[in-house]
């Protein structure tokens, strides 16, 4: 049952974390690490004043990811950061290979076809069942997708996974 696997967090890892709000929500939830990886070093700066563990990482820049903090986290999350990167496919692919085995990934990415959103910054352009395929060929077992949004929301995909 994920819900009470989830209820049972040790280590909450969050990619992209732009401002710690998920951070905090966790680390007042009761879990007891939480570790943000963000590419704008203002931002990490910021969440490590505030007192959380929060490291750079560019994952534009796949050949230097480390990821030390994955082989432990037991639930990663990323919402809308991977359209950010050229190679989501290839992110989604390094972000598996680091996690422990049982542990859960949650994504969120804006569904929009056709050419990258430049002026968002958005450099990969997603199309429907994108992220599925991407998570499947990772070797994550998809346990559940939706892309409800709320009114007037944008056209999103979300997923949980297990490793």
């Amino acid at each position: 049952n994920i819900d009470q696997d989830v209820n049972k967090l040790n280590t909450m890892l969050e990619i992209g974390f732009r401002v710690p709000k998920l951070l905090k929500h966790y680390q007042d939830s009761g879990v007891q690490r939480v570790i943000g990886y963000d590419v704008v070093k203002l931002n990490v700066e910021i969440g490590r004043r505030l007192g959380y563990e929060t490291y750079s990482q560019d994952f534009n820049n796949l050949d230097s990811c480390e990821f030390p903090q994955l082989d432990y986290a037991d639930l990663v999350v990323s919402y809308h950061m991977l359209e950010h990167v050229s190679r989501p496919d290839i992110a989604v692919q390094k972000i598996y290979e680091k996690m422990k085995k049982g542990s859960y990934f949650h994504v969120e990415v804006p569904i929009e076809p056709g050419t990258p959103r430049l002026r968002y910054g958005h450099l990969f352009p997603f199309h429907p069942v994108d992220m599925f395929k991407f998570l499947k060929a990772a070797g994550f077992e998809v346990k559940a997708g939706s892309n409800k949004t709320h009114s007037n929301g944008p056209h999103i995909e979300r997923y949980i996974c297990i490793k």
